[in-house]
């Protein structure tokens, strides 16, 4: 992503599921030193994302936006969920 590009995909991603990132201890992962996986944890805590995966160790994931805290992205993926919840429900009760 370049420097100074605000990504922000919600809008783009309303009706998907959205989970925060964590990081996966794949083998390119533990070959890094555990100052690098610290620094990895926290950068993956504080982004959003939509269709991850396990299977594929998170590839087909698709980067939604990135919070300046673990927190403000917690929040906000709650906050996400729970307005698409809310909006399948009301468009279940229309059927």
């Amino acid at each position: 992503m370049k420097e100074g590009v605000k990504l922000d995909r919600r809008d783009e991603f309303k009706n998907e599921h959205a989970q925060q990132g964590r990081l996966l201890f794949t083998k390119l992962v533990l070959r890094f030193s555990q100052l690098e996986r610290n620094k990895l944890y926290h950068d993956e805590k504080c982004r959003m994302f939509v269709r991850f995966s396990e299977l594929d160790e998170g590839r087909s994931r698709i980067l939604v936006k990135v919070f300046k805290t673990a927190k403000a992205c917690e929040e906000a993926v709650k906050k996400h969920n729970y307005r698409l919840k809310k909006a399948l429900k009301h468009t279940e009760g229309n059927e």
